[in-house]
């Protein structure tokens, strides 16, 4: 992340997910007195009993998993208790690239998709409907940074806005199920970084289950663990050449190292902070232009102070978004590029 996000407590939220960690207990306890599904005190509370009377479907996706669970044998009974115990402690899994962790493709083939079905109809129909649209507006008020923290570059919603509010799942749900309603698991984010960049990526494991571990700090996080990021641009001028061409953006993101790889692998980043340069090349470039400018009487090296002036305030700005950061490295590039320029020459070619 760009910036930390500080864990919101949400009592109603956390008790869902505990409610579900007793329902696991209860039944590790009791896997050999049962025979098969019921509504027993056994597992469930009487609250929960009266809940699964009044819903057929959520009944019968409980007892659609917790029979296959009883048909397991013992070891796998095991390996499933493992998977849920090891994907909600989130933290240990993305910080310790030698600890384990079971995806729901290693779960016994009889039960990946009971597991699957389950979890996702309490995430959707229980979790986020009940409970995440309380907790938004709690969570959107506790953080001054608006952004979203893992693009930089757009905003989350407003907690009174009427649009979608997105929710990263930190490991996602369509690989680690028994993590969907921990909300330690689930980060704010912009829709762009969760539909368009992220999907259903694996953030922990590069290609499949066989694939290299990745390293990727917790959202939830000491300021020691947030990715300090910045972003070089090379073999680019500024302006166009004497057929009206640009030179194609390369940008670097710095420090080069597996934090920030995986950041740019997971959100789509190079690609999407260039499709960001290509859509404001023309504002910024007139608009420092025609700064520089303003003053007809200014020689070409007080011109070149004034960028310096520019660059200045926008320094002050570039750590709270990476939009701002972004400007100033493409001011930078202009300083650097007029070293050779008459600002009349780039005057006469923007129609200043």
């Amino acid at each position: 992340m760009l910036f930390k996000y500080s864990y919101v407590s949400h009592a109603s939220t956390e008790d869902f997910y505990k409610e579900v960690q007793v329902v696991f207990k209860n039944l590790w306890r009791e896997r050999n007195n049962l025979g098969t599904f019921s509504l027993t005190t056994q597992l469930f509370t009487s609250e929960q009993i009266k809940t699964l009377r009044k819903s057929k479907k959520f009944k019968q996706l409980l007892e659609n998993f917790i029979n296959n669970f009883l048909q397991l044998e013992a070891e796998e009974q095991k390996e499933v208790l493992r998977a849920f115990i090891w994907e909600n402690t989130i933290s240990s899994r993305l910080s310790d690239i030698n600890t384990r962790i079971l995806c729901k493709e290693e779960l016994p083939s009889s039960i990946r998709d009971q597991t699957k079905e389950l979890f996702y109809y309490l995430y959707k129909e229980r979790f986020r409907k009940k409970y995440l649209n309380t907790y938004y507006p709690i969570f959107y008020n506790r953080h001054r940074n608006r952004y979203c923290p893992f693009c930089g570059l757009e905003k989350i919603p407003a907690a009174n806005s009427n649009k979608k509010r997105e929710y990263d799942h930190i490991l996602p749900k369509s690989i680690y199920p028994f993590a969907a309603v921990n909300l330690k698991n689930l980060a704010p984010s912009c829709i762009f970084c969760n539909e368009d960049a992220k999907k259903d990526k694996d953030i922990i494991f590069s290609t499949n289950i066989n694939g290299a571990k990745r390293r990727r700090a917790y959202d939830y996080v000491y300021d020691g663990d947030l990715l300090v990021v910045d972003i070089r641009i090379e073999n680019r001028t500024v302006f166009p050449n004497a057929n009206g061409e640009n030179s194609d953006w390369i940008l670097t993101i710095l420090p080069d190292e597996d934090k920030t790889r995986t950041w740019d692998e997971v959100f789509c980043i190079k690609e999407r902070y260039i499709e960001y340069l290509d859509q404001h090349y023309n504002d910024w470039i007139k608009e420092a232009v025609g700064y520089c400018l303003s003053d007809s009487s200014l020689t070409d090296l007080e011109i070149k102070s004034s960028i310096v002036k520019m660059l200045t305030g926008l320094n002050t700005a570039s750590n709270d978004n990476m939009e701002s950061k972004l400007k100033l490295r493409f001011y930078e590039l202009i300083s650097s590029d007029t070293n050779s320029i008459p600002f009349q020459t780039i005057q006469t070619a923007l129609n200043l």
